[in-house]
């Protein structure tokens, strides 16, 4: 799309900076296209904040925007911890806009459940609209592949995929799950790759009663090594279709709201069945998005579990209650899914519409 930098009465900020085009943000750039393709009359301000990286857009709302009538949006492409808790900066900041009669939306990809808020909070999604792109390049392989694996008498090789960039507390304790009950060898795994390899910390994980490892085996490197914004987004095709079962590290484990990574979407786009660990009903979510499941082959009662030590030893459960199928059974739990699986990979595309659909009927009117 050609992006109208005309539009004189919708400015966007990325890192605090006034920006000419989206080249360097890797989610919501098509629906950020649209929005500045749309005539408005009353001046929007967007601030694309990414939150973990202390993006700052109030001094520059107090400077330029505060008591003029304008439409202020904070679009965080990106979380961190308790960004809508009362002791977040975030929160009091956007907050006294409120109460101060400035018109605020707030734009999230992190759900929350059973939460009050004093300004209005829409979702959207976290690089999904980057892997659908991804997606449809590379659809004819993506197809053919998977039709000719259906037909042909070989299985795959490895059981699980996971992808686990960062070092954080839940993937060191699925790592040492994996490495103390002999699945190792059933693994495609990255671990503190070579986009971070940072030093592994045990601290503050003794409530998980799990086995320290010899980290001198990092970094596990696994996935393409790209340095563009789009890292994340690329399909490495051989690796997902050299295994059965995503296991999915999400970015956050703990039980304060719900955040979907590009993980999962790439699940979706490369058609795999997986297992998330990640926060506390994460898959009901999926499931209110209109996306499918896997509780015909796996359990996911790891989903309804609040406790994090108990959600987590009930996926360490079923990864090895699954470990110990051969790859025989695994391949015909695989196909039996299949009609899931072509869902999925379709309501892709559906679910980004909608979402997009919404957002701007919202941030223009």
């Amino acid at each position: 799309m050609m992006v109208n930098w005309k539009n004189k009465n919708i400015h966007f900020y990325f890192g605090n900076e006034y920006i000419r085009d989206f080249k360097q943000i890797w989610t919501n750039r098509i629906i950020f296209e649209r929005i500045l393709s749309k005539e408005v009359v009353k001046q929007i301000y967007i601030f694309i904040i990414r939150p973990g990286l202390g993006d700052n857009p109030f001094d520059i709302i107090k400077d330029k925007v505060i008591g003029k009538n304008y439409k202020i949006i904070l679009w965080y492409v990106d979380v961190a911890d308790n960004v809508f808790n009362d002791k977040s900066f975030y929160h009091k900041e956007t907050k006294n806009l409120v109460n101060s009669g400035e018109e605020v939306l707030v734009v999230s990809p992190e759900v929350y459940l059973n939460i009050k808020l004093p300004y209005k909070v829409i979702n959207t999604y976290s690089m999904a609209d980057s892997v659908l792109e991804q997606q449809r390049i590379d659809i004819k392989i993506l197809t053919l592949l998977f039709k000719r694996y259906e037909r042909c008498s070989f299985v795959r090789q490895k059981h699980f995929l996971s992808f686990n960039g960062h070092p954080k507390g839940h993937r060191i304790v699925l790592l040492s799950h994996i490495l103390n009950n002999n699945l190792f060898e059933k693994f495609d795994i990255s671990f503190n790759s070579f986009f971070w390899n940072v030093d592994v910390n045990f601290e503050h994980l003794d409530e998980y009663n799990f086995e320290k490892f010899d980290t001198s085996i990092l970094p596990l490197d696994l996935d393409l090594k790209k340095t563009t914004p789009y890292t994340s987004t690329f399909l490495n095709i051989v690796l997902y279709f050299h295994s059965y079962i995503d296991v999915i590290t999400n970015s956050r484990f703990e039980n304060d709201g719900i955040y979907i990574d590009e993980k999962i979407y790439k699940s979706f786009a490369c058609l795999k069945p997986f297992i998330v660990v990640g926060q506390y009903k994460t898959l009901e979510v999926l499931k209110e998005w209109g996306f499918k499941t896997f509780s015909s082959i796996f359990n996911e009662e790891y989903d309804n579990e609040r406790n994090n030590v108990k959600r987590m030893n009930m996926i360490c459960d079923e990864l090895k209650r699954l470990g110990n199928l051969s790859l025989e059974e695994v391949d015909d739990m695989y196909w039996n899914i299949k009609d899931i699986l072509l869902y999925n990979f379709s309501h892709l595309g559906r679910f980004i519409h909608e979402i997009d659909k919404n957002l701007l009927k919202e941030v223009v009117k």
